[in-house]
C-alpha cells in the first residue's frame, strides 16, 4: 500500500483553514464566534468533563466542526478516556440537538433548497453493504457427488 507523500510546506495553520473553508456557512459563523467556546463549555459542565477526557472533547468536537472527523470518531475517542458509551452518545445527542439542528435551521433560513435530516448523529451507524443474494449459475460438475 502506497503513503501518503507529505508536504512538508504544508503547515496545520493551512490545513484548517482549507477545511473552514469547505465547510458551510453557518458552520463557519459558528467556529468563527464566542458560541463554540459557550457550546463546549456548556456540554463540558453538563457531563462533567474534565482533564484530558475535557481536552479531547474540545479538540474533537472542533475537528467534527470543521469535517476532518466523523461523529464516530468523536464517540471512540470519548469512550477512550474512560467514558461510558452510554455518556459518549448523549453528548453527541447533546451535539446534535444543540448545535447542529440550530445550525442546519439557519443554512435552511438562507438557502432553501437545501436538504433536511432529523437523525441524531449519535443514532448514525454504518450500514452493510447493499448485497444480492447469491444465485447458482453454474452446470453440476459430473466428476463430484452432490453435497446436500
Amino acid at each position: 500500500m502506497d503513503e501518503p507523500t507529505e508536504n512538508k510546506n504544508y503547515s496545520f495553520e493551512q490545513s484548517v483553514s482549507d477545511l473552514l473553508q469547505q465547510t458551510p456557512p453557518a458552520m463557519r459563523a459558528f467556529l468563527s464566534t464566542n458560541k463554540k467556546t459557550e457550546a463546549i463549555e456548556k456540554i463540558k459542565a453538563s457531563f462533567g468533563l474534565t482533564g484530558v477526557a475535557a481536552t479531547i472533547f474540545a479538540r474533537d468536537f472542533l475537528l467534527m466542526c470543521l469535517g476532518a472527523i466523523e461523529p464516530n470518531e468523536l464517540r471512540e475517542a470519548l469512550i477512550g478516556t474512560g467514558i461510558d458509551v452510554a455518556t459518549a452518545n448523549s453528548i453527541l445527542e447533546t451535539i446534535h440537538k444543540d448545535v447542529f439542528i440550530p445550525l442546519q435551521e439557519s443554512e435552511q433560513a438562507q438557502n432553501p433548497s437545501t436538504p433536511t435530516t432529523q437523525e441524531p448523529i449519535a443514532s448514525r451507524t454504518q450500514s452493510a453493504p447493499n448485497t444480492t443474494p447469491l444465485v447458482k449459475e453454474y452446470v453440476a460438475d459430473p466428476y463430484r457427488e452432490p453435497v446436500e
